[in-house]
């Protein structure tokens, strides 16, 4: 009998043991992020991924790594308990993926549907001095076009809602 055979149970319950944990990841790591871009280009410098991203997701894909990682540090030799071990250890790391992409995606609704101030007055105009607005608008619109941001009162808000 081969020791790999001995040893395969072990890596199974961490296995599980990573599947059931990898939602609180994801959730912490949303829960800690203020949403704000970190953003720093100097002259001649593309941002780095970490400047690039929000936090959440920065600390969510380095556990993802981090555990792919330490599957390959095993150096298995045993290809299909492997290929096991890995489509085991896909599947988690896809279920915490979706869990930030379901998460985010009531953020971004909570956010979209929310009226902006000029939105709030625009309701409250009549007609004529709606189609107004709109023809000046439509004629000065030489806005930059900026990055997403999420408004302070969503980074505040309590993320036990949105996580439910």
């Amino acid at each position: 009998m081969k020791i790999e055979d001995l040893l395969a149970d072990f890596v199974w319950r961490w296995l599980q043991i990573t599947d059931a944990k990898v939602i609180g990841w994801v959730d912490a790591a949303i829960q800690q992020d203020d949403f704000v871009l970190t953003t720093r280009q100097e002259h001649g410098r593309e941002p780095t991924d970490d400047e690039r991203h929000t936090s959440s997701v920065v600390d969510i894909f380095r556990s993802f790594n981090q555990i792919v990682h330490d599957l390959k540090k095993l150096d298995w030799q045993d290809e299909f308990q492997m290929a096991k071990f890995s489509t085991a250890l896909a599947k988690t790391v896809g279920q915490g993926i979706g869990r930030y992409c379901e998460v985010l995606e009531k953020l971004f609704t909570f956010e979209m549907d929310r009226q902006t101030p000029e939105q709030e007055a625009a309701a409250t105009q009549t007609r004529q001095q709606r189609w107004l607005a709109l023809a000046r608008d439509a004629w000065s619109n030489q806005e930059k076009i900026e990055p997403f941001q999420f408004a302070p009162e969503v980074r505040s808000l309590s993320f036990s809602l949105l996580l439910k």
